[in-house]
């Protein structure tokens, strides 16, 4: 996943630290414990500033690990996979897809697509782009053209399109284009914007065959906007084994935002209307996160600052059922004391209906951390929580969970130091319940 873009842009242009080393990648997984240890996905060296993480995990276990690397060295959308034991299955490849923050989804037959938007700057056109592939990273499709905007004026195709499928391989992209007028400056800070706010779908079979054109998800009336920013934030998208599907984003106003999302039958048909996921009381919420299950049942995560920098911080996460009612009050799976900033949350859900809610955070004194929470059915916090990586100086960011048909899970994430250069890309394995 997976802001979020006000967010990601921040994280972008963060100052960033050495970080401790984290383990070389082992040849397997353990999968007699809990978790095994971390490892490192991508090439030693060759990640790059601001590397952008997805996962995707099949029924039988297999494992993708895509990113974005935007350095000099190689740049562009790498993937790498892994079986079930954690023999990795290809080496890390570079993706005919070139730019911005890449999704994935598995497939049948032991294929899977990945997802994302770019901008051709010669052209001025943007490109919402989708390829299929096999686990041994070989092409098993051309590159399909989901979408194209030619840039006029001031509009924009925000730099992820996310990537959903279903039991039968069929898959949906969920893309977010917008336009705004900033409203005065000075010395490069702009004040404010009026923006127009659209996020638009396109279903494929598992051929890769579209199903129809694309289709609105989600938009609201034009708006306000802090600093010139677009007032819908990069989406997130969940599809079950059926192909129902729900899409959320952040709203951002000019005084507050919410977190919002929309429901889908398995005909890309809406239902029932657009609805708000956080609490009313919650002013600045991001980092949208959302997931589902088989029955229909999904979740909904956001991070939350209150107020300032060094303010508390907290990760909520609602529970909906599949007619998208509300259950219970928001979970609140993390809360600062003031000194931590959350970076990202992703947000899984087992095959039971048990919930995996994964985070980032940073604090003003350098140090880091990624940490889970599982969840009952009932939504219930079960045993401790889960220190999955930390650094006592850097970056740790854009987590990443996915589940397969057991309920073990993989969590991803990028680690970011500054003094060492070794930008990478990580992950660790967890069993079920």
């Amino acid at each position: 996943m997976k802001t979020r873009m006000l967010r990601k842009l921040l994280i972008l242009c963060a100052p960033l630290y050495a970080a401790a080393a984290l383990p070389v990648a082992p040849t397997s997984w353990a999968q007699d414990g809990n978790l095994g240890p971390a490892f490192r996905v991508d090439a030693v060296g060759s990640s790059g500033i601001g590397s952008l993480v997805d996962s995707a995990r099949d029924a039988a276990g297999n494992s993708v690990i895509v990113w974005q690397r935007i350095d000099a060295n190689a740049p562009g959308i790498y993937a790498r996979a892994y079986d079930a034991s954690g023999v990795a299955l290809s080496p890390e490849i570079k993706l005919a897809l070139t730019d911005g923050w890449p999704s994935v989804a598995m497939l049948p037959g032991g294929r899977y697509v990945v997802s994302c938007s770019s901008y051709d700057d010669a052209m001025r056109r943007y490109h919402i782009q989708a390829q299929q592939y096999a686990l041994d990273g070989t092409a098993v499709s051309g590159v399909i053209e989901v979408a194209s905007y030619a840039r006029t004026g001031n509009l924009v195709a925000y730099a992820a399109a996310p990537v959903a499928s279903d039991a039968a391989g069929n898959f949906v992209v969920v893309w977010n284009h917008a336009s705004a007028t900033q409203i005065g400056s000075s010395m490069a800070t702009v004040f404010g914007g009026f923006s127009t706010n659209n996020l638009d779908a396109r279903r494929y079979g598992s051929d890769g065959v579209a199903k129809g054109a694309a289709f609105r998800a989600g938009s609201d009336l034009p708006d306000l906007s802090p600093l010139g920013l677009y007032g819908n934030s990069v989406p997130v998208l969940a599809m079950n084994a059926s192909g129902a599907f729900v899409v959320a984003w952040s709203s951002n106003g000019l005084y507050r935002n919410t977190i919002e999302y929309q429901r889908f039958d398995a005909a890309g048909r809406a239902l029932g209307l657009k609805r708000q996921a956080n609490p009313n009381a919650d002013a600045q919420p991001y980092a949208p996160a959302v997931a589902i299950d088989d029955a229909g049942d999904f979740v909904i995560g956001w991070a939350l600052a209150e107020g300032a920098p060094g303010a508390a911080a907290h990760v909520g996460v609602q529970r909906f059922a599949a007619d998208g009612k509300p259950q219970a009050s928001p979970l609140n799976a993390y809360a600062s004391s003031g000194d931590y900033g959350i970076r990202g949350v992703t947000l899984g859900m087992q095959p039971g209906g048990e919930i995996i809610v994964g985070w980032s955070k940073n604090s003003l004194a350098g140090d880091a951390a990624v940490e889970a929470q599982r969840y009952d059915v009932a939504g219930v916090a079960a045993d401790n929580r889960i220190a999955v990586a930390a650094l006592s100086e850097g970056y740790l960011m854009t987590p990443a969970v996915a589940i397969d048909g057991n309920g073990d899970f993989v969590l991803a994430w990028a680690q970011n130091p500054m003094r060492s250069g070794d930008f990478g890309v990580y992950a660790r394995l967890y069993r079920g319940p």
